[in-house]
């Protein structure tokens, strides 16, 4: 049902209170592939009644939901089952947002609420590069996370249904589902096989799949002997003159990517540290964020 903006709403910041059905509804914008059960916030609603509003949008002069897609699955339910005497409204405020903003809101309203899953941030990000032009610098902002994170995100766009079925469930999770993600579908097909039937799946099983050799344990080396201290006078430094730096020829300094280097260092070192990645993921991630800061592989 199509329903004039103009009457019911004003000015953004607007509180008003349609019925479901004369809302649009863009289920790519929900922001979540896997929807969760709504049996507990169907009851919340009949007891306590809707707490949190729903945000709606312009867009040609109808009603589009922007957020609370799942507010709006409840409502819409209870009235299909005819739970209460008369249909309910659903609670809405109105502010004026781009189909970009919109999506940004939800996805912030979803980390605070019920996290989406790895491959519903895969697919999201997916859709800010592709629909909205925005680069991983600008999403990893918007999410809050550092670049490997994006990055890391959407190497999981590979995965086989299968698999994808199994990193929602949570079968395969981690370093191991994005090892998985980057095998050739035959094997992507195995190891999910291998998560439906033990209920998980390891980077060893991963290993094992592609017939690659354990990762070495790390040993630590007995410490070396130290050198007997000298108590011979030290001898006053050399003053060496500093180096002219070189240039080319636009007066760039040869090092002129240095800072570019070091911060592709240090997101590598915290991907390694924080996701114990496996030595050919370690350097995938490195040929992956040199080309994010159009550095020469």
């Amino acid at each position: 049902m199509a329903v004039n903006f103009d009457e019911p709403i004003k000015r953004s910041g607007e509180e008003w209170a349609p019925y479901p059905e004369q809302l649009v509804i863009s289920p790519e914008l929900n922001g979540r592939h896997d929807s969760p059960d709504i049996e507990p916030l169907i009851q919340s609603i009949l007891q306590h009644g809707q707490l949190q509003l729903c945000l709606t949008r312009r867009e040609g002069g109808k009603m589009v939901l922007a957020a609370g897609f799942n507010r709006w699955r409840a409502v819409s339910e209870i009235n299909k089952r005819k739970l209460t005497p008369e249909p309910l409204r659903l609670k809405c405020v109105y502010r004026e947002l781009s189909e970009k903003q919109a999506f940004l809101a939800n996805i912030a309203e979803n980390q605070c609420r019920n996290a989406t899953t790895p491959m519903d941030d895969a697919y999201n990000i997916q859709r800010l590069i592709n629909v909205y032009q925005m680069s991983k610098d600008e999403i990893a902002k918007a999410y809050g996370m550092s670049l490997s994170w994006v990055i890391q995100r959407l190497g999981l766009i590979e995965a086989i249904p299968a698999v994808e079925k199994q990193i929602r469930k949570g079968a395969i999770k981690g370093p191991a589902a994005r090892a998985v993600a980057k095998l050739s579908k035959e094997h992507q097909k195995n190891l999910a096989a291998k998560a439906e039937k033990t209920g998980k799946v390891t980077l060893e099983d991963v290993r094992e799949e592609i017939g690659a050799p354990e990762k070495p344990r790390r040993v630590l080396e007995p410490p070396a002997p130290q050198e007997p201290v000298s108590h011979a006078p030290t001898p006053a430094p050399q003053t060496i003159p500093a180096p002219v730096p070189v240039t080319n020829g636009n007066g760039c300094k040869q090092d002129c990517h240095g800072q570019n280097s070091k911060l592709v260092g240090i997101e590598l070192a915290r991907a390694v540290i924080s996701e114990d990645l496996t030595p050919t993921e370690t350097i995938m991630l490195a040929y992956r964020l040199l080309e994010s800061y159009d550095m020469k592989v």
